[in-house]
């Protein structure tokens, strides 16, 4: 079987992944490297593939192109590399711009609202 795969951060051209060591009794032996496997969903682009240290810690910051990502995950041994773990998905956080619009909308909806009322004061005053 193959380790599992996740998404830790997800920001405009990187990607932070960690993945499970796999248990004991599912091994077939020493792993000696992890291959990650990531394309993007949005382009017809070829499978790029990143090849991690069995040794290393289980965390890696991939360099990735934009859009949505696909990664699998393999682990290897000396008699050659296991099956692919299940496919990931994931997209880059959406910038705060949304947020940004709803606050200036409301903020300037509230200015309105109050020079209206100040402005009406005045007429009755007259």
């Amino acid at each position: 079987s193959a380790p599992n795969l996740f998404f830790l951060v997800h920001k405009s051209r990187q990607v932070l992944v960690q993945w499970d060591e796999l248990p004991v009794d599912q091994r077939r032996g020493f792993i000696t490297k992890y291959t990650i496997y990531l394309h993007t969903l949005d382009s017809g682009s070829t499978e790029q593939s990143v090849t991690v240290s069995g040794s290393s810690p289980r965390e890696k910051l991939l360099k990735c192109p934009d859009g949505v990502l696909i990664l699998q995950l393999t682990a290897s041994n000396s008699a050659g590399e296991g099956p692919r773990g299940r496919q990931i998905f994931s997209q880059p956080a959406s910038p705060a711009v949304g947020l940004v619009i709803v606050i200036v909308f409301t903020v300037t909806i509230f200015t309105v609202i109050v020079v209206n009322l100040m402005c009406w004061r005045c007429v009755r005053k007259r």
